[in-house]
């Protein structure tokens, strides 16, 4: 299917609007325009990086890595608190 744009002839229909045909669908072309708008607005906004940045520094990994550690230390010494009580 190619889409077609139809060229009213009358004035009056003429103002309301041009619109393009494909198939079943019927859509406006100032609708199109604003449809692709929106679309290329959501993938920029997936793609850009949100704003302040990510703080990927080797300082800020290893601090995340030494939490992670201490929150197992902890996860395991609660565990085997529970065991020993149980």
């Amino acid at each position: 299917m190619v889409a077609t744009y139809v060229y009213p002839r009358d004035p009056v229909v003429r103002a309301a609007g041009d619109y393009l045909h494909w198939g079943v669908i019927q859509l406006s072309l100032a609708n199109l325009i604003i449809i692709l708008a929106m679309i290329a607005i959501f993938v920029l906004a997936l793609l850009l990086p949100f704003p302040g940045g990510r703080n990927d520094t080797a300082e800020h990994r290893d601090q995340i890595s030494e939490k992670a550690q201490l929150s197992e230390k902890a996860r395991i010494s609660e565990k085997a608190q529970s065991d020993d009580a149980g």
